[in-house]
């Protein structure tokens, strides 16, 4: 058999199914013109390293040969690392939730030859697998033309609503609030924290945005500050948190934060050591600013490569294939290491048999103790991680080290590494998606706004004039690059998608890009120390806040929940705004 071509891709996802009994063609315009030249369909399946269920498939269907001898025979197999195409991957899910009302991972969509989507699925091991494929092939055989025709319609609603609406009336700030307040309120869950009431996320932007209201006491202070409470307390001490490491899995499958997915997102603990620090402060609670800490110092610990640079995540799968298997232990050997300690533990049930979850439920010293045995006890297990090195997420690593980098000397010194390594891609003509290599192609909008922010984060905290300056042509460098009509070119030249424009991106698990943009550009402007930039960059960098902030259209308001990141740009503009009329005074 030839070698697979993924055995060579800088994705390690790719690279994990080298050894499939699919034939996979890595991501790209090759493999698409020879499915249309082929006149095959194409099956096309999207997943990530960390995802337990993403290997499992891998495992129980793509390695089994019944499985790959039909796939092939069948269909062009595309396989896609959504790390290292988001902005597909988006489509993707869009177009699973349009189907089924959610999506996920792992997923696997089947395609026309010309690339419209047909359907779509999740893990499915072999035998279901099969007879998936059977039933689709005995439809396409009979039925093809209805098919393609009723793909190209579904292609066509997969259209964002922003680029259809493009005489929206211009947004009212005051409505987003109201809206934004309304629908979070309508989904909180006031008993467990978080919002819904089956599988939990943190919704890091969202809360970042509520915090950031009760800090302006714009709310009823005692319902959100109580909610905020509520909820982070919730995450901080239950089976969300790696009590033992420091960090947060990305999601649990409850409403009890009890039942983890295990895989630990970088992008994660860069946006809920900010939140936990910035609640601290504003509440004066040193818990918060303990957990903070914690996620910091666990993020340098765990993702941070010996080249500075910070990998992407760190897997839920075990070196023997459980789900979890990393981060939990058996009660005897909980016992046996922490002695009388162990009734300073709760040993949470996440579901795996006689294996637990170990939740601290002391502060201090006393806590700090307990966490070191456990963790040089867990260190001698192997993790497996992806160790990729986004731009857009080392951008959000930066700022999330700048804002806790004077409350210990080695969240400085990471920061300080991880921008050694950042500094010469500005003076790069285009950014890589991902650092090391241009292998991935290079970055879209939102990986360059995150970076931008972290330089900018980065040179307040070290009062770094030159590279606040710096931070700021970039951020007007994509304003000039992306920015046209109203839109935002989301993506641009994409196999499959094309170029996707947006009036306004929304928040997911990882913050809004154009929002984003206002507030880092907002703040950047307001910075008091910001006096090495030229008189002609500033002007321009406040037109173009200007139009974009008057060109935000009023369908923000339909789904204001997933605009709390341009929510608070806005109020923090309109708050600088009112200071500086006050000042004249």
């Amino acid at each position: 058999m030839a070698a697979s071509p993924l055995a060579e891709q800088a994705s390690p996802y790719l690279r994990a199914h080298a050894k499939d009994a699919v034939q996979w063609r890595p991501f790209g315009t090759a493999a698409f013109a020879e499915a249309k030249a082929k006149d095959k369909a194409i099956l096309l399946s999207s997943g990530y390293l960390s995802c337990y269920w993403c290997h499992r498939m891998s495992e129980d269907s793509f390695r089994k040969n019944a499985v790959g001898q039909l796939i092939n025979q069948q269909f062009i197999p595309i396989l896609l690392d959504r790390e290292l195409e988001p902005e597909v991957d988006d489509y993707l899910q869009k177009f699973m939730t349009q189907q089924r009302g959610f999506g996920g991972w792992p997923l696997t969509v089947m395609l026309t030859p010309d690339a419209k989507p047909i359907a779509g699925f999740s893990y499915q091991a072999a035998d279901e697998f099969i007879n998936t494929i059977n039933s689709f092939s005995e439809n396409w055989q009979r039925q093809r033309q209805n098919i393609e025709a009723s793909a190209a319609t579904k292609s066509k609603q997969l259209i964002s609503p922003s680029t259809s609406k493009a005489n929206a009336t211009t947004l009212d700030k005051q409505s987003l609030l109201n809206n934004f307040l309304e629908q979070s309120q309508r989904i909180a869950d006031n008993d467990y924290g978080g919002f819904g009431q089956t599988e939990k996320f943190p919704f890091a932007p969202q809360l970042a945005t509520l915090l950031y209201l009760d800090r302006l006491k714009q709310t009823p202070q005692v319902e959100l500050r109580n909610f905020l409470m509520i909820t982070l307390q919730a995450m901080m001490g239950g089976g969300l948190r790696d009590h033992v490491g420091g960090g947060f899995f990305r999601y649990s499958d409850n409403r009890q934060w009890s039942a983890p997915h295990f895989e630990q997102m970088l992008y994660t603990q860069a946006l809920m050591a900010p939140l936990l620090l910035q609640a601290g402060e504003q509440w004066k609670n040193g818990a918060f600013t303990e957990a903070g800490s914690e996620v910091l110092l666990g993020m340098i610990n765990h993702f941070q490569r010996p080249d500075g640079l910070f990998r992407t995540a760190l897997s839920a799968v075990s070196e023997k294939g459980q789900a979890g298997g990393y981060y939990l232990w058996t009660e005897s050997n909980l016992k046996k290491l922490l002695g009388r300690d162990y009734s300073n533990i709760y040993a949470l049930d996440t579901g795996t048999p006689k294996q637990y979850l170990p939740l601290i439920q002391v502060s201090g010293l006393q806590r700090m103790s307990i966490r070191q045995r456990l963790l040089n006890e867990r260190q001698k297990r192997q993790m497996k991680y992806d160790d990729k090195a986004l731009l857009g997420w080392n951008g959000l690593a930066l700022s999330a080290l700048a804002r806790g980098s004077q409350l210990h000397p080695s969240i400085y010194d990471a920061g300080a590494r991880l921008y050694q390594q950042l500094e010469p891609l500005l003076a790069m003509k285009t950014l890589p998606r991902l650092i090391d290599t241009k292998q991935a192609g290079p970055a879209q909008f939102t990986d360059q706004v995150y970076f931008a922010h972290g330089l900018y984060q980065w040179g307040a905290a070290s009062k770094n004039q030159s590279l606040i300056s710096q931070s700021g042509r970039l951020l007007l460098t994509l304003y000039e690059n992306y920015y046209q009509n109203g839109y935002w070119q989301a993506a641009s030249d994409k196999p499959l998608i094309g170029e996707q424009l947006s009036r306004a991106l929304v928040d997911t698990e990882l913050p809004s890009a154009s929002g984003l943009w206002l507030k880092t550009s907002s703040q950047l402007l307001n910075d008091s120390v910001h006096n090495d930039s030229s008189e002609k960059q500033t002007i321009a960098l406040q037109q173009a806040l200007k139009t974009i902030s008057k060109q935000l259209p009023d369908t923000l308001v339909d789904d204001a929940f997933f605009h709390g990141t341009s929510l608070s740009a806005l109020l923090y503009i309109a708050t600088q705004n009112h200071a500086a009329k006050e000042s004249d005074h």
